[in-house]
């Protein structure tokens, strides 16, 4: 578990492992943008190969741009040998984002 500031994208950026059950829960901050985006890139670099099912609660996240949805992709096509990935607490905005780019149909989005 673990968890930064991350002044860059206006909050911290949660992680928490579940070891029993393999499960890596992370939430970005309010911005997942070409700034920030590194960051989770590099969180998720060092941490998926230990998990079985990613969570990425965005409940905290109000944008995202094309250099999040690249990392949110990679992730995806990542975990897409092993249990899967889930996006949470999507708002609006987030959502009509992930709607006209297309990727609501890839995610699975609860």
């Amino acid at each position: 578990q673990g968890s930064g500031r991350c002044a860059r994208c206006g909050g911290h950026m949660i992680t928490d492992f579940d070891a029993e059950n393999k499960v890596l829960r992370i939430k970005p901050g309010s911005k997942l943008t070409a700034v920030t985006s590194p960051e989770l890139e590099k969180l998720l670099k060092d941490r998926l190969f230990e998990a079985r099912k990613l969570i990425v609660d965005m409940s905290d996240t109000e944008y995202v741009s094309s250099a999040g949805l690249r990392v949110l992709l990679w992730a995806h096509k990542i975990m897409l040998d092993k249990d899967g990935m889930v996006i949470v607490g999507v708002n609006e905005v987030v959502r009509e984002i992930l709607d006209i780019t297309g990727f609501s149909d890839i995610f699975n989005i609860e």
